[in-house]
C-alpha cells in the first residue's frame, strides 16, 4: 500500500517558533520542495479540520475558511491567480523570499504556480474570490 499525499489545504498544529525554526535549518532545497517537506515533517501531529464555506456574487466564486491560531496553513499551487483577503486576525505570511506579519484587513493578488503559506498567530478569516 503506497502513501497517500496529503490532503491539500494542509492546516498542521504547531508553534510558530519550531515551524520558522525548521525552515530556516532547511538544507538548500528548492521553495517546493521545502514546502513538501514542511507537510510530511508536521504532517504526523494530524491536521486540523478547517471547514470552508462557499458563496457566489454575480461572476465570483468565493470560499471563506476559519483557522484556529496556532496553525501552519499550506495551500495548492494556484492554476490561477485570484485575491486573497485577510477578514479577521493576525498571520505570518511566508514566501521564499520573506516573512511578512499581516493584520486584517489586508489582502493580495496571487498569481498561477503562486502557493499560499503563512502561519496563524490569531484565530483567523480568510477568502479568496475567483
Amino acid at each position: 500500500m503506497s502513501a497517500q499525499p496529503a490532503p491539500f489545504p494542509s492546516t498542521i498544529a504547531a508553534s510558530a517558533d519550531s515551524v520558522l525554526r525548521t525552515i530556516d535549518e532547511l538544507p538548500p532545497l528548492s521553495w517546493a520542495q521545502k514546502l513538501a517537506y514542511l507537510v510530511y515533517r508536521f504532517h504526523g501531529g494530524g491536521q486540523q479540520e478547517c471547514p470552508i464555506r462557499v458563496s457566489f456574487e454575480p461572476k465570483l466564486y468565493i470560499r471563506e475558511i476559519e483557522i484556529p491560531a496556532g496553525i501552519l496553513f499550506i495551500g495548492r499551487v494556484h492554476t490561477k491567480g485570484h485575491e486573497c483577503e485577510l477578514v479577521s486576525g493576525r498571520l505570518i505570511h511566508i514566501t521564499e523570499h520573506y516573512r511578512h506579519n499581516r493584520c486584517a484587513p489586508d489582502r493580495i493578488h496571487t498569481t498561477p504556480g503562486y502557493q499560499m503559506v503563512f502561519y496563524t498567530l490569531t484565530p483567523i478569516v480568510g477568502r479568496t474570490r475567483h
